[in-house]
């Protein structure tokens, strides 16, 4: 009897892991989330010590975890500055046709991003930090 609720926490415990596990959505969200709240756009390796981003590992999850449809929805309309940018980036290593109107509205972006590109620190316009991947 005292086994009973250990049994049962445990099977609670297995089937909300592979609920999540069952739910893609509900992990790009979370992707997300995270590339929102640390809000640097970054490389893949950063400082002297080429240290290993965990932003980025965040948009090679994005990546992993979605489509060019949603990329593309992503890089249209997602609030954050950082995550339409790394949206835009994907599409552009995938060679996903990138609509007129959605490099106009890049090229028209002027709201600011912090940046952290191998040692260098910085902020930068969006529309600067994306004519990278519309041209």
């Amino acid at each position: 009897m005292r086994a009973l609720p250990g049994i049962m926490l445990l099977l609670a415990v297995s089937f909300t892991n592979f609920s999540k596990a069952q739910n893609p959505t509900a992990s790009i969200e979370m992707v997300l989330f995270e590339m929102t709240q640390h809000n640097v756009y970054e490389s893949a390796s950063l400082g002297f010590a080429a240290t290993a981003s965990a932003q980025y590992k965040r948009y090679l999850q994005m990546k992993k975890l979605t489509t060019s449809k949603l990329l593309l929805h992503y890089a249209a309309n997602h609030h954050n500055a950082v995550v339409r940018l790394y949206a835009l980036k994907a599409l552009k290593e995938e060679n996903t046709e990138i609509p007129a109107s959605v490099k106009q509205q890049f090229n028209n972006d002027s709201s600011s991003v912090h940046i952290f590109i191998g040692c260098i620190k910085d902020v930068k316009k969006v529309s600067a930090v994306a004519a990278l991947y519309i041209y």
